[in-house]
């Protein structure tokens, strides 16, 4: 049922882009300047679905995930990358 549904993103929308730019900073970062990953857009033709605007009108409640997780704050993507990093380290 929909009651179960718990959204887990961050509550400040984002696009794919500024995700893979942020990817590529932490990643940056991390190597201390030796890795620059680089960030290819491929257009194939596609109409797009929606305009660049229309993040700013996606509202996302996170209240579930919060009390289900009992956290008062969702991190940021660009932390979440960074943890993600870090614990390869140890792979």
């Amino acid at each position: 049922s929909l009651a179960h549904i718990v959204n887990l993103a961050y509550p400040k929308p984002i696009t794919i882009l500024q995700l893979a730019k942020t990817v590529q900073s932490v990643i940056t970062e991390y190597s201390g300047g030796t890795l620059l990953p680089r960030i290819k857009i491929v257009d194939k033709g596609l109409p797009d679905l929606y305009r660049c605007t229309d993040k700013n009108l996606i509202r996302v409640d996170v209240s579930k995930a919060k009390m289900f997780l009992g956290i008062d704050e969702l991190t940021s993507p660009k932390e979440s990358i960074r943890k993600i990093i870090n614990s390869m380290d140890s792979l």
